[in-house]
Formats: structure tokens, C-alpha cells, sequence
């Protein structure tokens, strides 16, 4: 008589130990610890016999621990949840602010290495207050953009009014560092550095967030644009101070959006020893009275990191409305920057409204 191996018996002969072995090791990761901690933190299934006298493993399943005679004796910690604020989500009401989450705070003292699950309802709030502020770049090549933009204000407020009641305006501009090689030191071109234009500046908060959005149009066309030398701007210095600054007129709850209008690309962190400034940012605000920024000529462009921490930090939604030509630099800067997005810009802005509407709805 003859003996055939039949090939998936092999496989049988030898995966079968293996996996008897595995699941041995597995169901012996509680006896292998020592100590309580140790074996609390090794699985939820592991649990620890507290007896005095007990001659077996201490860290094992809950049923053989029960089985070996150490009911009553058994450490098999869960997990503790405490809501400390749990008021239900609900619209704004006269002076009551309007509640968007639910828990709203709650304290867990969680198991090592075993999950816990807990229900967390969002719905957004009808008249949500919503803070915008139109930071924008007011070099000569956004002359018609500017004049544009005033006409824009309106119909901003307008749209953003079909969403909440509770929407307020501002306004900045900025152009860059006023030292070499930024901007042309020659006297007559440091006072009028290009035709119908004023001296240049770092960033100046124009209007302070406000609900009479008829304000807007008033003071965009109010600020007269400048010049600079190189193409990028200063514009992170000019996000940083939009940002930290309490003159801006953030309110402490509010859907915070800044918008950030070019043409150009940015400098960052490091560039500014070209103009001898060597000094870090220190992301603090620094304007004066009149709303200028008062350190752009002593201290460096802020870094994409510190700018991207500080947004987070004052949770504020930036849309990078730039041209074009600009739109691949500015949609790989939003990638580092959480909560922000990059547009196209049309050659007049007017397509700005629809860019904050989908920022909005995001």
C-alpha cells in the first residue's frame, strides 16, 4: 500500500503549532506581569488577585482568578466619566449664547489600553456670531482690487446674512518691511514710491471689527495704496498682528475668519536679515495708537510653524484669496495651517463673497 502526502496537510502539520502558540502567548500576556500596574496596564482582560496568601499567577483573566479562589479579593479598574457641562446644544437668546456642542466638558479617567466611547452632538447654531476681517495687500498692484473690494462690503454683509444676524467687518492692510531691500531707500521714493502712492508701511489696522458694515467701504477707500521693490510681501508680520492684537475686536465667542487678499507670495522667517533684522518674532502685538505696526523694522517675519500654532491658538478660519499665478504656493501654505483653505481671486474680486460662503460652510 501506498502513502501520498497530501500538501494541505503539510501546511496543516505546520501552521497549526504556530497558531496554537500564538494564541497561547496571547492569552498568557496577563501572567507574565509582576506587578499590579503593570498588569492592569497590559489589556482590559487582565485583571489582579489582591489575597494575601495565593499560590497561583496574580495577573490573570477575571474568570480564572475567580476559579483559583480569589473572588473578592479581584483589582479590575474601568473606566470613571464625570460630565462636569453638559447643557444641550441650542440657538442664541437675548443675552444667552448660542451652544453649538454637546458635552461641553467632561472629565475621563480612562483604563490603559482599553477605548472608551462617548456620544458628542454638533449642530450649527442659527445667528452664530461671525467676526471677519479683510486683511489686504495694498501695494500698487492691487490698486483695482482695492476699488473693487469697497463696493464689496455690502454685498459681503448681505450674503453673510442669509447665514447669521450677529456679522461683523474689519479691516487692515499691509505692504512689507521699510529698510533695504525691501523698499527703495532713496529719499524722494521712501516718501512717494510709486505714483498716487502714500509712504509704504509694514501693517495698519484700518477699521475695528464693527457691525455697521457701511464703515467698510468708507475705509478701504480711504487707504491709499503703496509700493515696494521685491515681489513677496510682508503679509505673515501683517496675519500674526491681525491675529494677537486686541484692537482688532475679536469677540471672545464668535466664528473667527480672516481673510488674506494678494497677489504675491510671502516672506517668512529668516528673510529678514537681508534687511539686517535679526531678531525672532515673538508673536505678541506691537501697534500703536494709530493702528501701525511698530517692530516691523526690528523684529523677523514669523515662521509658517509659529504662524500656524498662534491661528490654532486663537482659533481664527484664514482663506488665502490670492491670483492665479499665486494659488499653488499659497494651497501648499493651508496644508500646514489647520482650519485654513486657498481660493482663486478673480481679477477684480468679485468673486471674494462666494469664497467666504464656502469657507463658511466647511
Amino acid at each position: 500500500m501506498m502513502l501520498f502526502w497530501q500538501p494541505w496537510l503539510l501546511v496543516l502539520l505546520i501552521v497549526l503549532p504556530f497558531t496554537l502558540g500564538q494564541s497561547s502567548k496571547k492569552h498568557n500576556i496577563c501572567q507574565k506581569q509582576i506587578t499590579c500596574g503593570a498588569c492592569i496596564t497590559a489589556g482590559e482582560g487582565c485583571s489582579w488577585c489582591s489575597k494575601e496568601v495565593f499560590p497561583h499567577k496574580r495577573c490573570d483573566n477575571m474568570k480564572s482568578l475567580i476559579r483559583l479562589g480569589c473572588e473578592g479579593f479581584i483589582d479590575n479598574p474601568d473606566h470613571s466619566v464625570t460630565y462636569v457641562k453638559n447643557d444641550t446644544v441650542k440657538n442664541a437668546n437675548g443675552n444667552q449664547e448660542a451652544i453649538q456642542i454637546q458635552p461641553q466638558k467632561l472629565r475621563i479617567k480612562i483604563r490603559p489600553n482599553k477605548p472608551y466611547k462617548f456620544k458628542l452632538v454638533f449642530r450649527l447654531a442659527e445667528d452664530y456670531p461671525v467676526d471677519l476681517y479683510y486683511l489686504m495687500d495694498l501695494s500698487n498692484s492691487m490698486a483695482d482690487d482695492k476699488e473693487k473690494l469697497a463696493s464689496l462690503g455690502n454685498l459681503i454683509a448681505a450674503d453673510m446674512s442669509k447665514i447669521t444676524k450677529d456679522f461683523r467687518l474689519g479691516f487692515g492692510s499691509f505692504v512689507d518691511k521699510t529698510v533695504s531691500p525691501y523698499i527703495s531707500i532713496v529719499q524722494k521714493k521712501m516718501q512717494t514710491p510709486c505714483a498716487k502712492c502714500t509712504k509704504a508701511y509694514g501693517f495698519k489696522h484700518q477699521l475695528t471689527l464693527d457691525l455697521n458694515t457701511s464703515l467698510f467701504a468708507n475705509k478701504v477707500y480711504e487707504a491709499p495704496v503703496s509700493g515696494n521693490l521685491d515681489s513677496p510681501e510682508g503679509g505673515f508680520d501683517a496675519i500674526m498682528q491681525s491675529i494677537v492684537c486686541d484692537d482688532i475686536g475679536w469677540r471672545d465667542v464668535s466664528r473667527r475668519m480672516l481673510v488674506f487678499s494678494t497677489d504675491s507670495d510671502f516672506h517668512y522667517a529668516g528673510d529678514g536679515k537681508l534687511g539686517g533684522i535679526v531678531i525672532p518674532n515673538d508673536g505678541h502685538c506691537h501697534l500703536n495708537k494709530a493702528g501701525e505696526y511698530t517692530l516691523t523694522d526690528k523684529q523677523d517675519y514669523p515662521s509658517i510653524g509659529q504662524l500656524a500654532n498662534k491661528i490654532q491658538e486663537m482659533k481664527v478660519n484664514v482663506i488665502f484669496a490670492v491670483t492665479s499665478d499665486q494659488l499653488e504656493i499659497y494651497k501648499s501654505l493651508s496644508k500646514f495651517i489647520e482650519g485654513s483653505t486657498a481660493g482663486r481671486l478673480d481679477d477684480d474680486s468679485s468673486n471674494i463673497v462666494s469664497l467666504i460662503r464656502k469657507n463658511y460652510q466647511v
